[in-house]
């Protein structure tokens, strides 16, 4: 019996996922068999609940496997219709970079897999009875030496199986376990981990079988008691919530009836008026003429400020406005004019200044005003807030709890406040009201041109484009360090306005009483909380764990489940933040992955008083009340003509202390250079930068912008000063303000005859400045003479909060038919690099007519005119980098991405930019074989070329044979890039080199 324990000792878990309506006792079998066997790739067929296949995953997470876990939907067993659930995408989009789900037809997915790499087969149910995509044998020699193949439900489908059993017999053991609806489970060769080898040897033993049978037994038995009490649970939630919902209906029912009478009074008296009218036109028919135009005439005095004193001025208005009062005069609207979009020029470059500075206003905005200027001291307020959710379900979800939170909280400060849901948004006229604010989530909305319009941007930061932002007047977004990196692609102020709670849920201290995706809060111990951190649950429910979606995470929003937490003077368990840390101080919360002993010394060694404390300063500084204040204080100020400002909210934690960073950037010729958002934008905006090592980045204008006085550290980037004399003032003026000057390069400008002029005055920065960054070791050797003892290598990263949409990842598989679609992006430079492989791809189009495609996106302005090439480009007015990577990632369906470089001094000095593009957009890279790639050519990441027509024609025409030989290294390159080449995951990051 020794062995039977050593056999069991490793755990087997309950899964977390337990969709309603399938089996669910081989779920901790499942977890016992990838914890012993520790599989390097699994396939899941058929499992359309996902059930099995999340049970994986989330033991992948667990035990921190470098599994890659994969789910196949067959649509010939999928009902019509039948999209997934929301639990079931909610649950995928925790294991982003390990489960991969995907439906197909009459495609044969093994094709994606090489022979002998697949470790765990799945099977549930009927084996797609007449789907051709199923033949068994072809899976089976994909499976490798110490594969297990485990077939669920087999008691539906005993003939299938039988025959697919029968032709395996010879070469695998079978267990047959009834109380888990037919479950059998194959081992395969002799290469199985030691338990896989004592269990198959147990199973022979009669004895030992029993006693291994019942303790499946008891697995099964404890998961079926885990399931009904999860199912009461949600049948008692969904009472619960049923009747707040009946409640709350019955409330606005009586709040609508009360509406409809205040409508029909309004009504009648609008009729008296009308009735008053017409009899006095009768009377007097030249009256309402005189008026008009005595009220034209006034209006233009008020208006001559050489003739008379401000007094009569504001006498004439008032004298106009009521001779005339359907006429909107100038200064005297209720309802703003649309501020001017873009900020007013005041630069002789003709582009708004920018400071994109804490999310507040550059020195264009702060004069900012509206055109005509609006003067009203109107204290009470009407508001209109839009949200994308329907009446009838707005308890249930977060944007619907918010509305009518923030409603209220308007609502007591005197202010008048309709909320319209759902397809109700664009039912109302938006110039009735003062000011609209639009709650967006999932879903966006276009404001009326004429009215002051607000955005909160609440979740979902990746789904909002760029352009939706800017149609707003006040864009406010629930991160700080995403408000700093907004207003650099924006080029004007985007405003924080973090999540908070309700004052009532904070004097009632009431339990938490919802549990939303992406946002969940657990009310003592679940087996959600990290797997370490607590062996027994918080008895008096003092601890609640709240989960953040990597979105989250990495746009630094914090769940308003946290908050809530706080407010309500209990214990927060959840991710550790940098914006939490900044926010409560980073020992006054707790962060996963401490010990279970830590955590029990920190709830143990915690006075109530600082729950007390921290409950406070979350009613004071971030409840609804608080926010009511703040948006409508800032929208006052518009209409008195002021421009929008914001007041930052102290940190309960202690203060960061702050670090404005100036930095010069070099502009294209609209926008910032790629490698200005590359290098510096995007990890110095980062939250680790913003909140933890306190950086304001600035963006200075010349190096005489006054603003430079008040910086610590000044950044130049390329050659944004490409004057030498502009250089020699700068270095004067910093080293007379002791200012430390840093570089930073990425081109080797020297080696380019249009930029050696530029280059002297680079050259004369680096010798000056502390410490010089280039992006390769090969430029830094080229500026060696200048930067010696100064420089560093930083190589070139990309930021997820550009590139990633984290609820669709790219497709990093090859279609199984269809041309290659190959793809050569970058700027309209490249003319000579793509003529040393136009050679090559015309022999293809011989060769291969119709079996390949090649886009160009950039590269030259004079392509040529060919059936196989397509020309792709985005709008002009499109926008800067963080636009352009908005565009280019849409579904485009591209397989390969090119990157020639001819061989000279200059192009051995690049980077390896293309390739992180062509990785983030899921491709597989063939790239010039020179030391701009060789570091990714050498880990087996992307394909080297030389630079002659014969080795790129024999590249790409292996790719067009045998495109699947190459899907591995695509999938890795991609999972790669997110795990060592991320802004957000830097072991260096840049805020900590600025000193």
């Amino acid at each position: 019996m020794k062995t039977i324990s050593k056999l069991f000792d490793i755990e087997a878990k309950i899964p977390t996922y337990i969709p309603s309506g399938v089996h669910i006792n081989h779920g901790p079998f499942l977890t016992w068999l990838v914890r012993t066997s520790h599989p390097k790739c699994v396939v899941t067929l058929n499992d359309h609940t996902g059930y099995a296949h999340f049970a994986i995953c989330e033991t992948v997470r667990d035990c921190s496997l470098p599994t890659e876990c994969y789910l196949f939907r067959s649509t010939s067993e999928i009902p019509e219709g039948d999209e997934p659930s929301e639990d079931f995408l909610a649950e995928h989009g925790k294991y982003v970079g390990t489960s991969h789900v995907d439906t197909y037809s009459h495609e044969a997915p093994w094709e994606g897999f090489e022979d002998g790499s697949i470790d765990v087969l799945y099977i549930s149910g009927t084996p797609y009875k007449s789907n051709h995509s199923f033949q068994f044998s072809n899976w089976e020699r994909k499976l490798s030496g110490s594969a297990v193949v485990v077939f669920h439900d087999c008691t539906k489908s005993q003939s299938q199986y039988s025959a697919i059993l029968r032709g395996a017999a010879a070469r695998y053991i079978h267990i047959n376990t009834k109380s888990y609806n037919g479950l059998s489970v194959s081992f395969q060769g002799s290469n199985s981990p030691e338990k896989l080898r004592l269990l198959q040897k147990h199973l022979s033993n009669s004895i030992f079988a029993e006693v291994i049978l019942s303790l499946f037994q008891s697995w099964g038995s404890q998961t079926e008691s885990a399931g009904l009490l999860h199912k009461k649970d949600a049948k008692n939630n969904l009472l619960l919530k049923d009747n707040l919902r009946i409640r709350r209906k019955i409330s606005e029912t009586d709040e609508s009836l009360k509406f409809r009478r205040e409508d029909f009074d309004d009504l009648k008296r609008e009729n008296y008026a009308l009735r008053v009218d017409l009899a006095n036109e009768r009377l007097h028919p030249t009256k309402s003429l005189v008026n008009k135009y005595m009220s034209i005439i006034l209006f233009f005095l008020s208006g001559q400020k050489a003739l008379f004193g401000k007094k009569r001025l504001e006498k004439f208005k008032i004298s106009a406005k009521k001779r005339n009062p359907n006429r909107s005069l100038y200064g005297l609207s209720s309802v703003p004019k649309k501020l001017e979009k873009p900020a007013k020029i005041n630069n002789e470059k003709g582009r708004p200044s920018s400071d994109p500075l804490t999310g507040g206003a550059s020195s264009a905005y702060r004069e900012l005003t509206i055109d005509p200027p609006i003067i009203t001291n109107k204290t009470k307020l009407s508001f209109c807030i839009k949200v994308d959710v329907s009446f009838e379900i707005r308890i249930d979800s977060e944007e619907g709890r918010i509305a009518d939170a923030l409603s209220t909280s308007l609502k007591k400060l005197g202010h008048t406040v309709r909320i319209d849901f759902d397809d109700q948004r664009y039912l109302t006229e938006d110039s009735e009201y003062d000011a609209i604010i639009v709650l967006r989530g999932l879903s966006g909305y276009t404001p009326n041109a004429d009215t002051l319009s607000i955005m909160w941007n609440i979740t979902h930061p990746e789904q909002v484009s760029y352009e939706e932002y800017a149609l707003f007047d006040i864009p406010l977004v629930a991160s700080r360090s995403y408000a700093a990196l907004l207003s650099f692609i924006l080029e004007r102020p985007i405003f924080p306005l973090l999540h908070c709670v309700e004052s009532s849920k904070i004097s009632g201290r009431d339990e938490l009483d919802y549990e939303e995706g992406g946002n969940h809060a657990h009310q003592g111990f679940s087996e959600r909380t990290t797997a370490d951190a607590f062996d027994q649950p918080d008895e008096n429910g003092r601890i609640v764990q709240v989960d953040h979606t990597l979105a989250m995470k990495d746009f630094g929003f914090i769940a308003k489940a946290a908050f809530d937490t706080i407010g309500c003077g209990k214990v927060l368990a959840t991710d550790q933040l940098p914006a939490l840390d900044a926010l409560l101080g980073s020992d006054n919360y707790y962060a996963k992955g401490q010990t279970p002993l830590s955590v029990r010394n920190w709830t143990e060694g915690r006075a109530a008083s600082l729950h007390r404390a921290m409950a406070s300063y979350i009613d004071d500084n971030h409840s609804f009340t608080a926010r009511a204040e703040e948006i409508s204080g800032m929208v006052k100020g518009v209409l008195r003509g002021l421009s929008p400002a914001i007041t930052v909210q102290p940190n309960f934690g202690a203060a960061t202390p702050r670090r404005r960073v100036g930095v010069l950037l070099q502009r294209g010729s609209a926008w910032w250079t790629t490698s200005a958002y590359i290098r510096l934008i995007a990890p110095l905006t980062t939250d680790y930068a913003y909140e933890t090592a306190g950086i304001d980045l600035v963006a200075l204008d010349g190096v005489d912008d006054p603003r430079l006085n008040s910086c610590d550290i000044c950044i130049v980037q390329r050659i944004a000063v490409a004057q030498v004399e502009d250089a020699e003032r700068l270095i004067k003026n910093l080293q007379d303000q002791n200012t430390p000057l840093y570089v930073d390069n990425d081109d080797a400008f020297g080696l380019h005859d249009a930029r050696r002029k530029a280059d002297q005055s680079l050259k004369l920065l680096m010798s000056a400045a502390k410490e010089v960054w280039f992006s390769t070791p090969t430029l830094a050797k080229v500026y060696v003479d200048v930067a010696a003892g100064k420089s560093r290598v930083r190589k070139n990263n990309l930021d997820p909060r550009f590139w990633r949409n984290y609820g669709k990842e790219p497709r990093t598989k090859f279609t199984k038919t269809g041309p290659i679609r190959f793809v050569y992006m970058g700027s309209a430079t490249h003319h000579e690099d793509l003529a040393s492989v136009m050679p090559a791809f015309q022999r293809l189009a011989q060769d291969y007519p119709g079996q390949f495609e090649l886009t160009l996106v950039g590269i030259t302005s004079d392509p040529p005119e060919v059936d196989w090439l397509k020309i792709l480009n985005p709008r002009k007015n499109q926008g800067g980098y963080p636009a352009f990577v908005r565009f280019i990632t849409r579904d485009r369906g591209f397989d390969v991405g090119i990157a020639p470089l001819v061989p000279t001094q200059f192009n051995a000095a690049k980077s390896d930019i293309k390739f992180l593009d062509y990785s983030a957009m899921g491709l597989l890279s063939v790239v010039a074989d020179n030391p701009a790639y060789r570091d990714c050519i050498d880990a087996g990441l992307a394909i080297g070329c030389a630079s002659d027509e014969q080795a790129w024609y024999d590249t790409l025409s292996q790719i067009i044979e045998n495109r699947f030989a190459f899907a591995e290294m695509r999938t890795r390159a991609h999972r790669d890039l997110w795990q060592n080449r991320s802004t957000l995951t830097d072991p260096d990051p840049l805020a900590d080199l600025l000193k």
